[in-house]
């Protein structure tokens, strides 16, 4: 098993869809981009948010690119997807 499959596998999704498991490549290097860290709705019991504010999520993912490269402003492109927890948002 690679170590890219090994950081895959500690993603907590909260539904089957496949739709965040497929991050871009780098557009620098050309390289997949990997899985960098991952953000629980727990967190907004924390930040202080009003529930009415409608912020509600099952999880954020962010992949960013492997070399870090950066482009000519010195700044790293990250990918960030958002899993609901059903298709229906519920």
């Amino acid at each position: 098993m690679s170590e890219i499959d090994e950081l895959d596998e500690q993603i907590l999704w909260v539904n089957d869809s496949d739709q965040c498991k497929s991050p871009q490549r780098c557009l620098h290097c050309k390289k997949p981009k990997t899985f960098e860290f991952q953000v629980l709705p727990q967190i907004l019991n924390y930040i202080d948010i009003d529930p009415k504010d409608g912020l509600d999520f099952g999880t954020l993912i962010i992949y960013t690119c492997p070399n870090d490269c950066v482009d000519k402003d010195g700044i790293s492109e990250q990918q960030c997807f958002v899993q609901q927890f059903s298709e229906q948002e519920i």
